[in-house]
């Protein structure tokens, strides 16, 4: 399992117990290691993919050639 992996794994059991998120230094603790800017892009990851997950943000793959075509226009 490799950093990003254990940052959302540690944040997933943290948000499915209700309680607060870790910070980036109790993070890099946890996972053994790591530059405090990979944990950093881990924890920004996680939350894309939370915002995403809840219908808050579009994926671009989602959207069709020709809406894509048309935003183009």
């Amino acid at each position: 399992m490799n950093i990003q992996e254990k940052v959302h794994a540690i944040l997933d059991e943290a948000k499915a117990h209700d309680k607060p998120l870790p910070s980036l230094r109790s993070l890099r603790a946890q996972v053994g290691g790591g530059s405090l800017t990979t944990i950093s892009e881990a924890v920004k990851s996680w939350r894309f993919a939370q915002l995403e997950a809840a219908g808050q943000i579009l994926s671009l793959i989602h959207i069709s050639e020709p809406t894509r075509q048309a935003e183009i226009s």
